[in-house]
C-alpha cells in the first residue's frame, strides 16, 4: 500500500494554508486614508480573531500606521481606525 504525504490545503481566495480542523480565515478588504500622506490604502483585515490592534506600513509613504479594528459577534468587520505614531489613543 502506498502512503501519500499530506499536503496543506490552500484557501482558494486568499492563498493561505488552511488547517483541516479550522475554518478559512475571514479576511475583509478595507480601504482608508493614510494618516500621514492622505493617500487611499488597502488593508486586508483578519476578522476571525475578533478585535485587534497592529502596526502596518503605508503602501505609499512606508510610515508605520497603527490599525485598530473591531468585529461584530457574527465576525463581521464593524469599525477600522488608523492612527499615526503621534496620535494619542
Amino acid at each position: 500500500m502506498t502512503v501519500w504525504p499530506e499536503y496543506p490545503t490552500i484557501h482558494r481566495q486568499t492563498g493561505l494554508h488552511v488547517d483541516a480542523d479550522h475554518e478559512a480565515p475571514m479576511l475583509t478588504e478595507h480601504q482608508d486614508r493614510c494618516p500621514y500622506c492622505g493617500e487611499t490604502i488597502s488593508l486586508l483585515v483578519d476578522c476571525s480573531d475578533g478585535a485587534q490592534t497592529y502596526i502596518e506600513d503605508c503602501e505609499v509613504c512606508c510610515r508605520p500606521i497603527q490599525v485598530r479594528f473591531s468585529v461584530t459577534e457574527a465576525g463581521e468587520l464593524q469599525s477600522v481606525d488608523l492612527f499615526s505614531e503621534t496620535d494619542v489613543i
